[in-house]
């Protein structure tokens, strides 16, 4: 094993304007600048890594020691970068919440593991105050990229090299546009009671928000496994993204923590490489994570699928608030890279992904949404790179013969212009001034620190029952529970995909759906209100009635038998989810026959002298027809 001290890192910077060398404030002695890399005049091909050019640098592995124990808030940092060098001014932050705790997840087991949780820090390149700078340090490691108007650039660890890193920008990668599409979950029925007014929202300069938001993080068992399959290694770099991440959001005056990290040291129930969308991804890890450590909760994967990311986006004017709470859950998911099939992070991606998708979580619409009210006078858009990208799915806001375009790389976090020619995102910029007000006014109006989960359990399969079944109408009764005072569903044929949402909210637990096909398979779900919403998390299936009787060849003759004890209850036999009879009982043993006239879609055959107590209902799985 080797003994020799060695570095895996990767670097993240801001700045809007183009680097310059910067001069140290004469207040400062030159002895305290940290001059962590010199440039390497190794053989090394950055051909190898799918990139036209880029920067080697050498670590210097005592001064990163120096730089690591070092106790001064304020530091300077030299980055060299061809013929120029960037003097970075920087102060320590605090990134981790009160209580943090690193668990690893085999399975069901939980484990918590020791974690040295480094030093973060924020900052400016000297001489530029519009700049931003972001870095953290481990014992082991240190993490640091470069953003600003010429492009993103990336400080990463040369893969099989002790202490080579190289310094790129990501626009001189050697492959095809990195594809990403946002799919926001907007099915929680937040806006139905409990509406903010329109007031509230109708601030006119940025604030600081009150409350620190704290973020769960949980990473697949694929990053577990790109990161060496070390828990700490994969925890620091999910901690030094977050740092980037939380350093945009800290320029909207927004604090973001991490409240604990989870790492799946074996294969995860997401599966994230087998799915073929986002959604699928989120509806899994909601429903695994009925409560967590956090206010907002987020998974990370490295699988490659090119899932992109999707975030559950709460509504602006018509949130569902109380007492400072929004009542619900917050997921998000991101599907961010370790590598781009080039041996290399590429942490601009990933960090422009995770930003988004947590913005969407804080209640910001995408730029190209016609949602951009009050502050636009009018429901507008900021731009339409999203519009241009995805026509038919464009508002009314849009003029297709006079688009917002920004122009090259001047889009911001939650737009589309990556996916427009000519156009581009610039992180440096990060979120648009309306994107941070309205996240802003979302974090101070409806987040508190001592937000508690709904009491509702998620509603299983079992608590779903049907009743008056017919060609073209069923009634789906979902069972109650203490504390739940609303209902909210969706339903869909099985064979479509996207989902009705037949109404708003309601009190009774009895939902009566109409206008269906004949003979045909659905998909039910349904949510609870208690204090809060509960997950779309089991799906029942059912069969609208046939038209016409059953083929007299699937019929069977047999009798169920049904020992009473009280008199006047009905009883009901199912099948395949599928109401066939019912029959008002009186105490004794009586019988229902089988016969035609049951509404089934499929023969339904019942053993002799098979018993059914009282009231119950019986289901019977179908699998075929034997004629008697």
């Amino acid at each position: 094993m080797r003994s020799k001290f060695f570095l895996s890192s990767f670097i993240i910077l801001f700045a809007f304007a183009f680097p310059s060398q910067g001069q140290v404030p004469e207040t400062q002695s030159k002895d305290h600048i940290h001059k962590l890399f010199t440039r390497n005049l190794s053989k090394t091909k950055v051909e190898e890594y799918k990139l036209k050019k880029g920067q080697v640098l050498e670590l210097d592995s005592e001064a990163f020691k120096k730089l690591f124990a070092s106790k001064t808030n304020k530091k300077f940092l030299e980055v060299p970068f061809y013929s120029e060098t960037f003097v970075l001014e920087i102060k320590e932050r605090k990134v981790f919440g009160e209580g943090f705790e690193l668990i690893a997840q085999d399975g069901p087991k939980l484990t918590t593991i020791p974690f040295d949780i480094g030093r973060h820090f924020s900052g400016i390149i000297v001489d530029d105050p519009n700049s931003r700078v972001s870095m953290s340090i481990f014992k082991d490691r240190v993490s640091l990229n470069i953003f600003y108007n010429k492009g993103n650039l990336n400080l990463e660890k040369l893969k099989n090299k002790e202490n080579e890193y190289i310094l790129y920008f990501d626009h001189d990668l050697n492959i095809e546009r990195i594809p990403f599409q946002c799919g926001v979950d907007e099915s929680i029925p937040v806006e139905t009671f409990h509406n903010i007014p329109d007031d509230v929202h109708n601030h006119k300069t940025h604030k600081k928000a009150a409350v620190a938001v704290s973020v769960f993080l949980e990473c697949d068992y694929h990053m577990f496994q790109q990161n060496g399959s070390s828990t700490s290694n994969t925890s620091a770099f999910a901690a030094g993204l977050f740092n980037v991440v939380a350093g945009l959001f800290s320029d909207a005056s927004i604090t973001l923590t991490i409240s604990q990290i989870v790492v799946h040291t074996s294969p995860d129930p997401y599966d994230v490489a087998s799915k073929n969308n986002s959604g699928s991804v989120l509806d899994l890890f909601r429903c695994n994570k009925p409560t967590y450590n956090g206010r907002l909760a987020h998974l990370l994967s490295t699988a490659p699928a090119g899932l992109g990311g999707i975030a559950h986006r709460p509504g602006h004017n018509s949130t569902s608030c109380s007492s400072g709470d929004y009542n619900g859950r917050l997921f998000g998911f991101s599907n961010i890279h370790n590598s781009y099939n080039t041996n290399l992070n590429i942490y601009s991606w990933s960090v422009g992904v995770l930003a988004h998708e947590l913005g969407h979580n804080l209640s910001s619409p995408h730029t190209h949404s016609c949602e951009w009210s009050p502050w636009n006078g009018g429901n507008t858009q900021i731009d339409d790179c999203g519009n241009v990208r995805y026509p038919t799915n464009a508002g009314p806001c849009y003029d297709t013969n006079d688009p917002i375009l920004p122009g090259s790389n001047n889009g911001h976090i939650m737009s589309y212009c990556h996916t427009i020619y000519g156009q581009g995102i610039n992180l440096a910029l990060g979120f648009h001034s309306q994107v941070k007000l309205q996240m802003q006014d979302f974090v101070n109006d409806c987040i508190s620190s001592s937000y508690v989960f709904p009491p509702c359990p998620n509603v299983e399969l079992s608590e779903f029952s049907i009743s008056n079944v017919t060609t073209n109408s069923v009634s789906v009764t979902i069972a109650q529970v203490t504390g739940a005072s609303f209902y909210f569903w969706r339903y869909k044929k099985s064979s479509d995909t996207n989902w009705n949402y037949p109404g708003g909210a309601q009190a009774s637990n009895i939902i009566a759906l109409t206008s269906l096909d004949a003979g045909t398979n659905y998909d039910f779900q349904a949510l609870r209100w208690c204090s809060g919403w509960t997950d779309w998390c089991s799906t029942f299936i059912f069969t609208t009635g046939s038209n016409g009787n059953l083929n007299p060849d699937c019929t069977h003759n047999d009798n169920v038998l049904i020992s009473t004890t009280n008199a006047s209850y009905t009883s009901k036999i199912i099948t395949n989810g599928n109401w066939i009879k019912t029959q008002n009982l009186a105490a004794g043993t009586t019988t229902i026959s089988a016969d035609t006239e049951w509404r089934a879609t499929e023969c339904v055959e019942i053993a002799p002298d098979f018993k059914v107590n009282l009231g119950s209902e019986l289901n019977i799985s179908t699998g075929g027809c034997n004629s008697n």
